[in-house]
């Protein structure tokens, strides 16, 4: 079989927003893992989708792994549609080659809300389900928490705890109170809502830490939860980039192309996982060729559950 053929033994994908999606596989596939890349968003580094090249070299697959770009205004704002074609056209000639997770700012974008790689062994999701909020420092928190609340309690008892059930929650929620967030296009802007978000921002910082302390234990417990087998979580969200090892599980967040922590891409080989440290210079991205931690994936694991 040639390079780049992947497949159902080695990963699966699925996808709470339409059927999964299933690939043919070899043991030699390798795969490259970002995430919050925030492409042309404010603050982010990533203002040309050309600087993503090294991303595809040496490499079978890359997985964007959620908040890839804004999608959440499509409706209503020009520039987020435009945005999102230009990604499709920059996409498109990589084919199946590019794996998209959808995240919190992109919920409907990407035909997967988590992957399994390694046979189960490495479990891969955005990381938004890892917190009741979403995000705790979000201007929307308390809303998310009510709506995805709201959703679960309508959905049939025995569903509410399947992996699959919780991320469909999960992107309907950010979707339906997309309109209370600050970045909404058409949300007004009198003063007094500029002094209250500045009173918010002051609460937010230590919100972010808060969060940043609990992501680790957050993640594992996605696994321990849902997909026991999983030895390795790769997750982002938190914007804060990072290798530990919790509860006998290896939890790796990616980081992000958003200042001012970094960014990681996960590469795995076979049984190798490494973790590189990646930066954007002079307009292009670049990965630093001595990893920054190196992991061994289990050879085999335990019977995957159904994932509802």
């Amino acid at each position: 079989m040639k390079a780049g053929a992947v497949g159902a033994d080695y990963f699966t994908g699925r996808c709470a927003l339409a059927p999964p999606r299933s690939f043919s596989s070899v043991s030699n596939v390798r795969i490259r893992i970002v995430s919050d890349l925030h492409y042309a968003e404010h603050g982010s580094r990533l203002r040309r989708l050309d600087a993503l090249a090294p991303l595809f070299d040496g490499v079978d697959r890359v997985v964007f792994n959620g908040d890839t770009l804004e999608t959440r205004f499509l409706d209503v704002d020009a520039h987020t549609r435009e945005r999102k074609a230009e990604f499709e056209a920059w996409a498109a000639p990589f084919g199946d080659r590019l794996i998209i997770i959808s995240g919190n700012h992109d919920p409907d974008f990407g035909a997967h809300t988590y992957l399994e790689l390694a046979a189960g062994a490495v479990l891969v999701t955005h990381g938004d389900i890892m917190f009741p909020e979403m995000a705790p420092w979000g201007w929307e928190a308390r809303w998310y928490r009510e709506e995805q609340a709201r959703l679960l309690a309508a959905e049939p008892a025995q569903r509410r705890h399947s992996l699959d059930t919780r991320l469909a929650v999960c992107k309907r929620a950010i979707l339906n109170i997309r309109d209370l967030s600050p970045r909404y296009p058409l949300r007004s802007s009198h003063p007094w809502k500029r002094r209250l978000r500045f009173l918010w921002s002051l609460r937010r910082v230590d919100e972010i830490l808060k969060a940043w302390r609990r992501t680790p234990a957050a993640a594992a417990a996605i696994a321990e939860t849902y997909r026991p087998e999983a030895r390795v979580v790769v997750v982002g969200h938190t914007h804060r980039p990072g290798a530990w090892l919790v509860r006998g599980r290896h939890v790796i967040n990616t980081g992000s192309l958003v200042p001012p922590l970094g960014a990681l891409a996960v590469d795995i080989d076979g049984d190798r996982l490494e973790v590189r440290r990646m930066r954007m210079e002079a307009d292009r991205l670049r990965l630093e060729a001595a990893p920054f931690a190196v992991f061994s994936v289990p050879a085999t694991c335990p019977e995957r559950r159904a994932g509802g």
